[in-house]
């Protein structure tokens, strides 16, 4: 009995599976839906004296054509529009999955777009960085550049201010030990204490023997020597010559340097040294 039952229910659900029957069932419902509607929804109350739905539903009034033929009709037709029906809304899904397919290539396109160009612009700003970097390094070594000029400028500087240093020592000397000319009766001291404007002066100071001809004397007393020297010498050498060494002193024709071994000679002697230079030739 059991076997009964479940085979005549395998043959209700092939046949309801079957696009004909189906379809109908489907129609014939369709036809005649006052059945279903009387059977579910109208009470008996309502019915104006029938007994029962059944009486009623059989007095109701129907042929044929609304049984039968319609709904064939309506199934034939259904099956024949089935197929392009089909067709249609394959083709109608296809395309929307072809859609959203595009729509997720397109969007995975632009987030691979947006990463390599993300990529692209973080190697961009590495190679910015190196390039700034490189920057910094030949500004720093500039820097590093004018740094050592500017040290190299404060060293002169401090040099030059030390000869002037010396010089402002040297003018004060001059002013604590002034030398009296009243008192002096040698007649070097007269000598000492001009300006040697004129040759006779010079041929003046030429009998006392501050300078000599000689050749074996330091460069000092030749001009040539003393300017391929820079105007630099050693001021120790006229130790023993002191009236020469206090008369360059007195006249402004050395600059002391710092150590006070070397001296540096002034426009004024080399202006002095020409015509005496010239004196020399001429004997």
């Amino acid at each position: 009995m059991e076997f009964f039952f479940k085979d005549l229910l395998n043959t209700y659900r092939e046949r309801l599976k079957s696009t004909f029957f189906s379809s109908f069932v489907l129609a014939w419902i369709g036809w005649n839906w006052k059945y279903f509607y009387i059977t579910l929804f109208v009470s008996e109350e309502a019915l104006n004296g029938y007994a029962n739905k059944f009486t009623y539903m059989a007095s109701i009034d129907t042929n044929k054509y609304i049984l039968l033929v319609f709904p064939l009709l309506t199934t034939v037709l259904y099956i024949l529009l089935l197929t392009p029906i089909n067709w249609g809304v394959n083709s109608f899904v296809e395309f929307f999955k072809l859609q959203a397919k595009n729509t997720r290539i397109n969007i995975w396109e632009k987030e691979k777009f947006s990463k390599d160009e993300v990529a692209k612009f973080r190697k961009m700003d590495k190679n910015e960085i190196k390039e700034k970097e490189i920057e910094i390094e030949e500004l720093e070594k500039r820097f590093t550049k004018k740094d050592k000029e500017i040290g190299d400028l404060n060293e002169k500087i401090g040099s030059l201010q030390g000869e002037i240093d010396t010089l402002n020592n040297v003018s004060k000397a001059k002013m604590t030990n002034p030398i009296d000319k009243n008192k002096s009766k040698d007649p070097t001291k007269k000598i000492i204490d001009s300006d040697f404007n004129t040759d006779e002066e010079i041929a003046k100071f030429l009998k006392f023997s501050y300078f000599t001809k000689e050749p074996t004397l330091p460069n000092i007393y030749y001009y040539d020597k003393l300017v391929n020297d820079n105007k630099i010498f050693d001021f120790a050498l006229l130790k023993r010559h002191t009236q020469v060494r206090d008369f360059f002193i007195k006249n402004q024709f050395v600059l002391l340097l710092e150590d006070g071994e070397y001296a540096k000679l002034t426009e004024k002697f080399l202006s002095f040294y020409k015509r005496y230079y010239k004196y020399l030739k001429t004997e």
